[in-house]
């Protein structure tokens, strides 16, 4: 029998690093080949996008724009260059999905291990997880959000260290 502990913190980061990758490498590739279907991207967002790559205001076109005139403009625009390229327009939010990992793992202060751990269990929220392949602005505020959020008190922090 050997003394060697059964938790080594190597493997284990080895092991959820491995895991989140192939999670988030899933979810790009179903992002990717998936077409949009949510109704509030096809009616919506996706579709502001496509009029902003066709060359078309959709806040003064004439375009029935009820409830299309109070989605943020960062996410039409963003699938427009999607468009724009003739990618799937859903890979915007794969592209906010694998930054909203990395901001998570870069930020959590403590062993790698445990960060690694912690940005698994993020990732494979339900929330976070089902909102990555779906158009849908839920996610651009969720990352946009924590990323102001951390870096809010991160300047806060720095700043009473430097008096």
């Amino acid at each position: 029998m050997s003394n060697k502990p059964i938790y080594e913190p190597c493997n284990v980061f080895k092991l959820f690093m491995a895991m989140l990758i192939i999670l988030v490498t899933m979810s790009v590739v179903k992002a990717w080949y998936w077409p949009v279907t949510s109704y509030d991207a096809v009616a919506g967002y996706d579709f502001m996008g496509k009029l902003i790559a066709d060359g078309v205001n959709p806040y003064t076109s004439g375009y029935e724009m009820t409830q299309r005139g109070k989605v943020p403009p960062l996410v039409p625009l963003g699938l427009s260059v999607f468009h724009l390229i003739g990618m799937n327009s859903q890979i915007l939010m794969s592209v906010f999905f694998v930054f909203l990992c990395v901001l998570f793992y870069r930020n959590v202060n403590s062993d790698r291990t445990i960060a690694v751990v912690g940005t698994f269990v993020m990732a494979v929220t339900p929330e976070f997880y089902a909102f990555q392949s779906i158009v849908n602005v839920n996610t651009v505020t969720a990352v946009l959000v924590f990323a102001g959020v951390v870096y809010l008190f991160k300047g806060v922090e720095d700043g009473q260290e430097n008096k």
